[in-house]
């Protein structure tokens, strides 16, 4: 296949260049090579590149052996193989399967959920939460052997650190932060088993398949408490749905999480807010200003009804 068949968008180069700097400008120049081998290594045909690009590069494509298929490369970073890693530990258990992985060059070709209805896209919200129960009970894994995922404690304190540092929130946040810390405090404190999370399982990451199964798809991979898994879905699920401030909403979403993970209801406010203390920090680390702090805010001084 000629390497120039495949584009490579002006602004997932922008993106690259942002994020990663000197070496996401060295992988540039090495992606057209890149994607010329891996095609021709999995005997790739029909493919096609991804709309919207974030930090990785992915397109779609069909392999004789396993039919319509994803290929996906990105710089090499410890978030990319934690997620490759997380799928193969998924084994296509409520995910996606991995059916080649390159780690020397951070690629992987993997099951293409079809028709991949969004969960995004369902309107009924009782289904919706339905869903994101019934995957944050059954998905996360107890990792038994030596791994290299990241702990969610770790990613906490090195992000809220830098945005301390750094000085470019407001000290409402940063007040925000201190809270999350105690609040993380007291859920380690009941001494909770850790798990591989999925850690990014929103709406466009839970896939509808032919069969009606939903499965997830790009995994962060991070270890930590399983009743965290909650945090990001409810983040989504009110910012997407125009659940911000609404008491009674939340309180609808924080009991299903409760009852689906055998938590209080306390324990997956804590949970949200921790997630939304985290994501905001990382949302200003990859250049976002202040005002992106706003939304995250409300809703975590919502959440302050249930943590109390």
């Amino acid at each position: 296949m000629n390497r120039n068949a495949l584009p490579i968008p002006e602004n997932f180069r922008d993106t690259i260049l942002r994020c990663f700097k000197a070496d996401g400008e060295a992988w540039l120049k090495k992606l057209p090579d890149l994607l010329e081998t891996l095609i021709r290594r999995w005997e790739l045909t029909d493919c096609r590149v991804e709309k919207n690009l974030s930090i990785h590069y992915i397109c779609y494509a069909h392999s004789q052996r396993y039919g319509d298929v994803v290929l996906k490369t990105g710089v090499p970073h410890l978030e990319l193989y934690s997620g490759m890693d997380a799928l193969i530990y998924y084994n296509g258990r409520y995910s996606c399967r991995v059916y080649e992985a390159d780690r020397e060059h951070g690629a992987m070709l993997m099951e293409r959920v079809s028709p991949g209805t969004r969960l995004r896209d369902e309107a009924d919200f009782q289904k919706r939460i339905k869903v994101g129960t019934e995957l944050a009970e059954k998905l996360p894994l107890v990792i038994h052997e030596p791994h290299n995922f990241p702990l969610f404690q770790a990613q906490m304190e090195k992000a809220f650190n830098r945005a301390r540092r750094e000085g470019c929130a407001p000290d409402a946040f940063i007040s925000m932060l201190s809270l999350a810390e105690k609040l993380y405090e007291e859920i380690k404190s009941l001494d909770r088993q850790k798990v591989l999370l999925h850690g990014d399982m929103h709406h466009e990451n839970i896939l509808k398949d032919a069969a009606g199964n939903w499965k997830v798809i790009d995994p962060q991979g991070r270890i930590g408490e399983h009743c965290l898994e909650a945090g990001r879905f409810l983040l989504n699920e009110w910012g997407w749905f125009d659940g911000i401030g609404d008491l009674k909403l939340t309180t609808k979403c924080l009991d299903a999480f409760a009852d689906a993970l055998g938590e209080s209801r306390r324990t997956i406010a804590s949970a949200c807010f921790l997630d939304y203390a985290l994501s905001s920090c990382w949302s200003l680390e990859d250049g976002s200003s202040p005002e992106v702090l706003e939304e995250p805010l409300r809703q975590m001084t919502t959440l302050l009804e249930f943590v109390k």
